[in-house]
Formats: structure tokens, sequence, C-alpha cells
């Protein structure tokens, strides 16, 4: 069975990610945890979306920073 990253539930201390959205997905999770934006990270463990989710949190709270950079 396939697991779709926008149907799975991320959980940062046990996922360890092996696909782009699944990475990007745990940077984004780590930035925001980082940067201050810990209820926004935390929506990001909501089981659907999370891709969506991530890309809307990187616009609004994280301008300019690339996750696969990490700048």
């Amino acid at each position: 069975m396939t697991v779709s990253m926008d149907s799975a539930a991320f959980d940062p201390e046990t996922d360890e990610g092996c696909s782009l959205a699944h990475i990007t997905i745990k940077r984004t999770y780590d930035k925001l945890q980082e940067e201050g934006y810990e209820d926004e990270a935390e929506s990001l463990r909501e089981p659907g979306g999370q891709r969506q989710k991530a890309l809307k949190l990187r616009k609004e709270h994280l301008q300019g920073w690339d996750p696969l950079n990490g700048d």
C-alpha cells in the first residue's frame, strides 16, 4: 500500500524522511520551531495536506528561506 504524504500524519520525533516532500516538511517544521512559530509547526503534524500547509507556512513566516538549501 502506498501512503500519500498529503494523507499521512507527520511526526517529527519518529519520522525519517526519504522523499523530497517529506524532507521539506521536516525542515520546514524544524525552521518554524527555531523561529518561534511552535503552533504553526505543530499544525504540520495534523494528517492531511502537509505539503500544502508547509508551503503556505513558508510563504507566511519564512519568506526567502529554502528548505532544500537552508538559505
